[in-house]
């Protein structure tokens, strides 16, 4: 039984049928509800051929989307900073 510290998060008959739903939907991010580690989101990046983000990278980019103030821009640049660096 994998968990969510797999190298993938997912196995590879999961990864087999997002890879058939990707190509059957043409898509070209997908997006997991929970945390990736870097390695897991490389990973599965090659795995898939797409973008793959995480639950907290859609969080930040939906906050940098509605920024308006320059003080909200900054705050959300440094959040994305810090949680991008080790990536």
């Amino acid at each position: 039984m994998l968990n969510k510290y797999s190298p993938t998060y997912i196995g590879k008959g999961k990864i087999d049928d997002l890879r058939v739903a990707i190509q059957e939907e043409g898509a070209d991010t997908v997006i997991f509800d929970d945390e990736l580690k870097p390695s897991q989101q490389l990973r599965l990046e090659d795995d898939l051929k797409v973008k793959v983000i995480d639950r907290s990278t859609l969080i930040l980019d939906v906050f940098a989307r509605r920024a308006r103030s320059s003080e909200g821009k900054l705050q959300i640049e440094l959040a994305q900073s810090e949680y991008l660096l080790p990536r």
